[in-house]
């Protein structure tokens, strides 16, 4: 197994933890807060956040253990500009275990964070696979500035809530439009009925929640991936079917688009702690170097000229 099989193995497992802890930590187990518990319901939600408290120490160690793969491989490009910023992530992420960090260490933290976009934007760019990486890129950039906002307004003691408000609605806009700009450029032309068929069933099981307790499905939405529902419903169920279609087409055609989904779901949106905003980073990245998207930009684009293909 070559460097790059390997980092898509762990990433492979790194996507299953991640949903386990998503569904189970931030979507289950707080949905059934509401659920009246006579003794065994009791015990098998004590079980199941035993089960989720395992599933997301999980997701943090493979977060790291791929990150720390990247750096490795990534050490020669750009003079090791990415892997420099990479490694300073995760030791910072290992020392605030241990040492919590200071107002504006928290600044600085998140402004790395946003330098790793940029550097992964120069791969994307490289590999001729901007037009597709851009909208999520976006939605993970402007959730860091919301992020990163709070963190300064808390350090400098200054009111930034305007910056605060644009950064969060502008990313769940771009959030919103990712799955449906996916859709677009990577599965329009590749998707049968049947995928079309069955991407349907979140995107009705959205609908359905969203229609019968709006209150309830903007709660629940929150707690599982950070939004608001501030948008019309129907641009969110869109979304979410044009992302399932994408997924069940690239389980085949290139794994990397998948996996990279379900690592923008897992981390969720504005995320609080470091290892589901490494979901995102890692997400980026493979869609970043995904061989697909290379083909599809290509397909898309004016002129008949030939792209190389992307290195990995």
């Amino acid at each position: 197994m070559n460097r790059a099989d390997f980092f898509l193995t762990l990433c492979k497992w790194l996507a299953c933890a991640a949903v386990a802890d998503w569904l189970l930590g931030r979507t289950f187990m707080r949905a059934a807060i509401h659920i009246p518990k006579p003794p065994p319901i009791l015990a098998l939600y004590e079980i199941l956040g035993v089960v989720s408290q395992f599933a997301f120490v999980l997701t943090s160690v493979l977060a790291l253990s791929a990150l720390g793969v990247l750096v490795w491989q990534q050490r020669g490009k750009w003079h090791g500009a990415l892997s420099f910023v990479l490694s300073v992530l995760v030791l910072a992420s290992l020392v605030f275990v241990v040492i919590p960090p200071l107002e504006w260490w928290s600044v600085v933290y998140h402004l790395f964070v946003l330098a790793a976009i940029a550097f992964i934007g120069a791969q994307a760019q490289q590999s001729h696979t901007l037009r597709v990486w851009l909208v999520p890129a976006f939605a993970v950039a402007c959730s860091e500035l919301y992020v990163l906002s709070a963190a300064f307004n808390n350090a400098s003691g200054m009111d930034a809530g305007f910056f605060n408000l644009l950064w969060f609605n502008l990313g769940e806009l771009f959030v919103a439009a990712s799955g449906i700009v996916l859709w677009w450029f990577l599965a329009r032309r590749r998707a049968t009925r049947r995928i079309n068929f069955l991407a349907l069933a979140p995107a009705l099981i959205f609908i359905a929640a969203f229609l019968a307790n709006p209150s309830m499905t903007g709660v629940m939405a929150i707690w599982s991936t950070g939004l608001s529902l501030y948008l019309p419903w129907v641009i969110y169920s869109l979304s979410i079917w044009g992302a399932c279609v994408t997924f069940l087409v690239y389980l085949r055609a290139d794994v990397r688009v998948s996996i990279a989904l379900v690592l923008f779901a897992a981390g969720g949106f504005a995320p609080q702690l470091s290892a589901h905003a490494f979901l995102s980073l890692l997400g980026l990245w493979l869609l970043a170097v995904s061989q697909s998207t290379v083909e599809q930009s290509a397909s898309h684009a004016s002129d008949a000229r030939i792209v190389p293909l992307a290195q990995t």
